[in-house]
């Protein structure tokens, strides 16, 4: 059995964005021992990922500020940008812009030591009709996308945040699923 490493993540740094009037939330798990009362530290944290964020998203969606999220509970402090970061992302004539089509970017921890507990991490944004979705499609299968690319490569070299729930740095495993946002389409619909 995995050994509990002995820490957890902080919180979680929360990118606040607009979408046609709609909020949406993205989050990145903070790596244990971030100072999670230190505002400035995380106010460039979330100045350094919004664009590459942002970079993900068509233009009719905006990142309008952001915040942090205490873990295990506790009030999300919240503070908006000078200006919104407009998405750059191209987008797919073949499909709809739908409001519940999310990407949901994977991580995955080494563990700390020997048989130390890994944990996994996402981040889960609604993209809208950046790239079709396949009938059936659970993987996101489509041609190297540079958005993609830089953010992961971010999380990468983050020695901040993109972790697991232990608080250990996460790695992107490659992966990427794409789904319809069940509680997005209940709400909005599609």
């Amino acid at each position: 059995m995995a050994t509990d490493p002995g820490t957890r993540s902080p919180g979680s740094l929360v990118l606040f964005y607009n979408d046609r009037g709609n909020e949406h939330t993205c989050s990145v798990a903070l790596v244990a021992g971030v100072d999670i009362d230190g505002v400035a530290a995380l106010r460039a944290d979330a100045v350094a990922l919004a664009p590459l964020v942002a970079a993900l998203l068509p233009s009719n969606r905006s990142i309008t500020g952001w915040g942090i999220k205490p873990r295990p509970s506790g009030s999300t402090y919240r503070e908006a940008f000078a200006s919104p970061i407009v998405g750059t992302h191209g987008t797919d004539s073949g499909t709809q812009d739908f409001f519940s089509y999310t990407w949901t970017v994977m991580g995955r921890s080494a563990g700390t030591g020997v048989g130390a507990a890994r944990g996994s991490t996402r981040m889960v944004l609604h993209v809208g009709n950046i790239h079709v979705i396949g009938v059936g499609d659970l993987i996101y299968t489509g041609a190297t996308d540079a958005a993609l690319d830089a953010l992961t490569g971010d999380f990468a070299s983050s020695t901040r945040y993109f972790a697991d729930y232990y608080g250990q740095k996460a790695d992107f495993t490659g992966r990427v699923t794409v789904q319809f946002n069940a509680h997005t389409q209940r709400v909005l619909g599609l």
